[in-house]
Order: structure tokens, then C-alpha cells, then sequence
């Protein structure tokens, strides 16, 4: 179903919840209000939902951990809050995650090191605090890590030298203790030149 690019506006019905064989929902770049329907957990065939660019609020919904099929999840440039749930640690078909330009906070999810299949993270310009997890170590399909402009603490984690697959991690603009690990000269055969970014901690 793709409705995207109109002038939609109103709530996401929790209705829609009963669309159990839909595998494409594209309702991005509308005027969509209100909160995420955690009954949306119910889209067990979809692969592709973007609801990015709207107005949404709220927080993003634990229920969600069951859309196993999901290979793409797009929510960013709404004004969504709260923390980043671990529940969706079980979402081991994601390729691409974009939660950027949102309010949301907390710290990263160890449990997200599960995400096995994920190769863009995109979780810039939020609120998002804490250490940077040792365990997304496992997070070796990786090819392009965005979590600049957060508030995000503590030191590089020389485990992360096993990123075999990174080509652009973009860290700068947090309060990160920037030593370069001395692991981390493994990551010179993947990563693209001036795609490590560490300005601005």
C-alpha cells in the first residue's frame, strides 16, 4: 500500500493492524499526527514500512519486536520520544533501521547486537545517551553507522574493531572520550577516507 507523499492527515488507525498479509506500507511524507499503534505488531508478513516525515509522536512501541519480517523500518523527521526499546532486538530480517531527526533518549540497546542482517543504522540527531555497547561488536553486516549529534559518553569500544564491513561511522558531536583504540587500524581496509568522524567530542 503506498500512500505516501500526499497531504494525509489524522491518526494511524490501529485498525490496520488486521492487515496481516500486507508486505509494503509507505505512508512517509505526509501530515499523519499522533502516536504509533503498538497493535501494528500484528503486520507479521510486512517488509518495507515508512512512515517517515510526518508529525508523530509518542514513543516507539515494545509490540513491534514481532514484525520479524521487516528488512526496512523508516521513522525519522517526526518528533518521536522515549527510549529505544531492546525488545526489537528480535528483529533479526532488518537490513535498514532510520529513527534520525526524533527526540528520542536513553541509552543504545545491548540487545540490539542481535541485528545480525542490519547494514545502515541511522540514529543521528536525537537525545540518545550513554556508552557506546561493546556487544554491537556482532553488528558485522554493518556498512554505514550514523549516531552524531546525541549525548553520548565514554570511550571507543575496541571491540567495535570488529566492524569488518564498516565504510562510515559518524560519531562527531557527542561527549565521546575519542582515543582511537589501537584495534581499531583493522577498520582501515573498509572504511571510505574521512568517513570516521570524531569532531565536536
Amino acid at each position: 500500500m503506498k500512500l505516501d507523499s500526499n497531504t494525509l492527515s489524522g491518526t494511524l488507525p490501529p485498525e490496520w493492524s488486521d492487515l496481516i498479509s500486507i508486505e509494503e506500507l509507505f505512508l512517509h511524507e505526509n501530515q499523519l499526527i499522533g502516536t504509533i499503534p503498538s497493535d501494528w505488531g500484528a503486520l507479521s508478513s510486512v517488509i518495507e514500512l515508512l512512515i517517515q516525515t510526518n508529525v508523530l509522536t509518542g514513543s516507539l512501541p515494545p509490540e513491534w519486536s514481532t514484525l520479524t519480517k521487516a528488512e526496512r523500518i523508516s521513522l525519522q523527521g517526526n518528533d518521536l520520544n522515549g527510549t529505544l526499546p531492546g525488545t526489537w532486538g528480535a528483529l533479526d530480517s532488518l537490513i535498514e533501521i532510520e529513527l534520525h531527526y526524533n527526540s528520542l533518549e536513553g541509552s543504545l540497546p545491548v540487545e540490539w547486537s542481535a541485528f545480525t542482517n542490519l547494514e545502515k543504522l541511522y540514529l543521528q540527531f536525537n537525545s540518545v545517551n550513554g556508552a557506546l555497547p561493546p556487544e554491537w561488536a556482532a553488528l558485522t553486516s554493518v556498512t554505514d553507522l550514523r549516531l552524531q549529534s546525541n549525548s553520548l559518553t565514554g570511550t571507543l569500544p575496541a571491540d567495535w574493531s570488529e566492524l569488518g564491513s564498516i565504510q562510515r561511522m559518524w560519531l562527531q558531536n557527542n561527549d565521546l572520550d575519542t582515543p582511537l583504540p589501537a584495534s581499531w587500524s583493522a577498520l582501515g581496509d573498509t572504511l571510505a577516507a574521512g568517513q570516521l568522524r570524531l569532531t565536536g567530542n
